[in-house]
């Protein structure tokens, strides 16, 4: 799949990466790795093989991507529901 990406959002991306490794928070992960994938070209099936989701969900995850830009990680950056009282 080609899709043309600036380099700042490269950029970004790789920053969003690391962050999401550090939280240790792996739904975020897999979406920005998807992301970072696609931007370097990679093709849908390999991307989908390699986060372990479906095809269709890389397609809806990049069609998200394109409409929020990185508005719609923010909701992925959580660190669980905290503790009990």
């Amino acid at each position: 799949m080609k899709l043309k990406v600036s380099k700042e959002t490269v950029k970004r991306l790789e920053k969003e990466l690391k962050i999401a490794q550090n939280m240790n928070n792996n739904r975020l992960y897999r979406r920005v790795l998807a992301m970072s994938l696609i931007a370097q070209e990679e093709k849908a099936e390999k991307i989908a093989e390699i986060v372990n989701v479906s095809i269709r969900t890389v397609f809806r995850w990049l069609e998200r991507f394109m409409w929020e830009r990185f508005n719609q990680l923010s909701n992925y950056h959580y660190k669980g529901r905290g503790r009990k009282p």
